[in-house]
């Protein structure tokens, strides 16, 4: 069953239209099972309940009866899903469908993205191989595009969320713990029943074993040891970075020519997505 907010960032139709060979997906509940108390049957599961680097084998046993019991399964939060390697073929073929073909960005995002991209490559009229599945029908007439009008479009996903989720320690000391505590206890309490009563790899090991967000700063000599250089036009996408704007001071020294959407788009242009971070490009 389909979140009520999701039609704010896709087109929900085409993604239920595109998977229907896979699976069926509705929009609501049948209406005998709207009433259901899901917390009272058991049929709620959260990340305390779904380690990470699940296999499907634990969905067969564990999720499946629980399913077949209740006729329903609401995962909360779900941050633990179905990601990682080895997964059979035939999942892996439905992550690609639905990832890179069913999830189509709505018309307003679409058009506003064709705006950003048109801009970085400085009104040039070619498109790239991908633009007709970012922007759909607001991409540019085919062609092939000249060297100049190359850009790196960066998401760092260094936002609070996704910090305060992975556990991990980003040198702010104590004021930093606190902080990350704190937004942990209000928008993810099932990770922190499940630190407080399971032994949960230290911030060091997490780090050692690649398992943190890169900071900005790390991200930036990731970027120079792949051969980005200095002229390097960049488009730095996503939302509010954890730390401000002197957390991006490394980045913005070796790559100056970088841009965000508020410089390439006019008040006009971005007032329908302020307040949306969730829809922010």
């Amino acid at each position: 069953m389909l979140n009520e907010k999701v039609d704010d960032i896709y087109q929900e139709d085409f993604f239920i239209d595109y998977l229907k060979p896979d699976i069926r997906i509705v929009k609501e509940l049948p209406k005998e099972l709207q009433s259901l108390d899901l917390e009272a049957i058991g049929s709620v599961v959260t990340d305390v309940d779904i380690a990470k680097e699940t296999r499907p084998s634990f969905y067969l046993k564990h999720i499946l009866p629980l399913l077949m019991k209740n006729r329903v399964v609401h995962f909360v939060g779900f941050g633990n899903r179905l990601a990682s390697d080895p997964i059979p073929y035939h999942l892996q073929r439905l992550r690609c469908r639905c990832n890179f073909h069913a999830l189509q960005f709505t018309p307003k995002i679409q058009a506003t993205a064709a705006l950003l991209i048109q801009r970085m490559r400085q009104n040039a009229t070619h498109s790239g191989i991908l633009d007709e599945n970012l922007v759909g029908p607001f991409a540019k007439s085919k062609g092939k595009i000249k060297k100049d009008f190359r850009y790196l479009a960066l998401h760092l996903r260094f936002e609070i969320d996704m910090v305060a989720h992975s556990l991990c320690d980003f040198g702010g000391g104590e004021e930093e713990k606190k902080e990350l505590q704190a937004y942990r206890e209000i928008h993810f309490p099932g990770l922190v029943e499940l630190n407080n009563s399971t032994k949960v790899p230290q911030p060091e090991r997490l780090k050692a074993e690649g398992l943190c967000p890169l900071m900005p700063e790390e991200t930036v000599l990731m970027l120079a040891g792949l051969g980005f250089k200095r002229e390097t036009r960049m488009y730095l996408a996503g939302a509010h970075i954890y730390g401000g704007k002197s957390r991006l001071d490394a980045l913005t020294t070796l790559f100056p020519n970088m841009v965000t959407k508020e410089d390439l788009l006019s008040p006009s242009e971005i007032e329908p997505f302020l307040n949306f971070s969730s829809q922010c490009i």
